[in-house]
């Protein structure tokens, strides 16, 4: 009876350790898959980390640009008034009259045209956030830049010498000029946006293979 306990004892022990090294060997391999997921969800929280930090940086050039044309501006204005008052023997409203104001309108018109440009081109469209999140993981160091407008046409992104153009089948990109001019252009739809490892997958494939054009 001793001698079969024993055995029994032994035979329990070896199914016991058999059910122990399955288990260690599924916790191994979901131990690699969550440690995958963490190095991926970190890289993602770096990626996001550097696009804030590019973004903090375009807000303070971009609020420094406009102080500097507001400083331009003022001295513009005060230098047109100093030369009439200096060349006309005018007083009152006469005087008021003839002080040219007319250029200020113009200058005007034109910042806020450059400013509207340099903020279209920073400003993320909110369709756009998984292309954004796909680009800055192909283009770590890259600058995107967005609603860009080329030949008269706009374009949703451009990184590099890489445009990607929304298909628009009223409005077709002129390809074989953009070509020829040295650009690579990625025609995508409003559904590929919704796809982010379809858009990496062709994006890359621009990239990497120096091909001249894609559609998805």
């Amino acid at each position: 009876a001793l001698a079969e306990a024993v055995a029994h004892a032994e035979a329990q022990g070896e199914e016991d350790a058999q059910v122990l090294a399955v288990a260690l060997a599924q916790a191994e391999t979901q131990a690699r898959v969550d440690a995958q997921k963490l190095a991926e969800a970190l890289a993602q929280v770096s990626s996001l980390t550097k696009a804030g930090t590019q973004a903090k940086a375009e807000t303070l050039a971009f609020a420094e640009a406009l102080a500097q044309l507001d400083m331009k501006l003022e001295a513009i204005t005060q230098s047109e008034r100093c030369e009439v008052i200096k060349s006309t023997s005018s007083t009152g409203d006469d005087l008021i009259e003839q002080i040219p104001f007319l250029k200020v309108p113009a200058l005007f018109t034109s910042i806020n045209s450059k400013i509207s440009q340099v903020y279209n081109t920073s400003k993320v469209p909110q369709h756009a956030d998984l292309l954004r999140q796909v680009l800055s993981r192909i283009f770590p160091k890259g600058i995107v830049h967005w609603n860009k407008i080329l030949m008269g046409e706009t374009f949703l992104a451009q990184v590099e010498d890489i445009l990607i153009c929304l298909h628009d089948p009223e409005r077709p990109c002129n390809l074989k000029k953009l070509n020829k001019d040295g650009w690579r252009i990625l025609v995508c739809s409003y559904e590929d946006l919704t796809f982010p490892r379809r858009l990496g997958r062709a994006i890359r494939n621009v990239h990497r293979s120096g091909k001249s054009s894609e559609t998805l």
